[in-house]
């Protein structure tokens, strides 16, 4: 991806392979804290512009726990 000559982009999208094959993210954020309460890690490619800063931070939503202790969202 040839992003360098724009003065400003910012790119989203879940973790997955962009961090392996084009760069690391500049900020991995998530929807509790901006007021949504929900889980989904979302990472950010930045340039020329500000990192978020969270805004509302609430709860991280209803949580399942496992016999072994791994948490995941409780689907309702």
């Amino acid at each position: 991806m040839r992003f360098t000559r724009l003065p400003r982009f910012a790119i989203e999208n879940p973790v997955g392979i962009m961090s392996t094959e084009w760069r690391k993210p500049d900020q991995i954020v998530q929807p509790w804290q901006f007021g949504d309460e929900a889980t989904k890690t979302t990472c950010l490619w930045l340039q020329g512009l500000p990192l978020l800063k969270p805004s509302n931070i609430v709860s991280k939503g209803a949580r399942h726990i496992t016999a072994g202790g791994a948490q995941s969202p409780r689907l309702v």
